[in-house]
């Protein structure tokens, strides 16, 4: 995985990207067991580590313009930048449709990073059963039903308890209905 402005250079062109990608791609081909490697890199605002990107608002901006064909657009032009460089695998909320021959899309933060208290990062989020499932819960599991290759663990908390492990921030009785999802 790629993130936190890290690039196969500081300028980094699309194809220094897909040269590295390519690179990567042919290392693990080439070992005992050939299996190949999905890499992937974090889109959340666009594909920003390629040099005269487009740079987009993050998710939050996004979100207080209640506007889904808005982020939609947001995420087929992401897909579209992202795509020449060869990386197969995106992880932003918005951006689901990316790769060279399959799809390959995560939902993220799983489940209550809009809701930490005070709005700050990497905090605690607070709610009960019916809040976590009536307000947080809804778009994973949409995203699930429309084929999201993965789900990306929120980092934060849930009433104290650490969201490292998705299973860890399910209620019990819940844990099967999703993973059967």
């Amino acid at each position: 995985m790629n993130g936190g402005g890290s690039a196969p250079n500081k300028h980094a062109s699309i194809k220094d990207w897909l040269d590295m990608v390519n690179e990567f791609q042919q290392a693990a081909l080439a070992t005992r067991l050939g299996i190949p490697l999905i890499y992937g890199i974090d889109v959340v605002h666009g594909h920003n580590n390629v040099i005269n990107a487009t740079i987009l608002p993050h998710n939050v901006g996004l979100g207080v313009t209640r506007d889904p064909l808005l982020i939609k657009k947001i995420g087929v032009a992401t897909a579209l930048e992202l795509r020449p460089t060869g990386i197969p695998y995106a992880f932003a909320l918005h951006c689901m449709f990316v790769c060279r021959t399959k799809v390959a899309g995560c939902a993220k933060h799983y489940v209550g990073d809009g809701g930490t208290a005070k709005g700050i990062n990497e905090n605690n989020t607070i709610v009960d059963h019916t809040g976590l499932f009536g307000i947080h819960m809804p778009a994973y599991l949409d995203s699930l039903a429309k084929g999201v290759a993965t789900v990306m663990a929120f980092y934060s908390s849930i009433n104290e308890l650490r969201c490292m492990l998705i299973v860890t921030c399910l209620p019990d009785s819940s844990k099967a209905n999703l993973v059967s999802r």
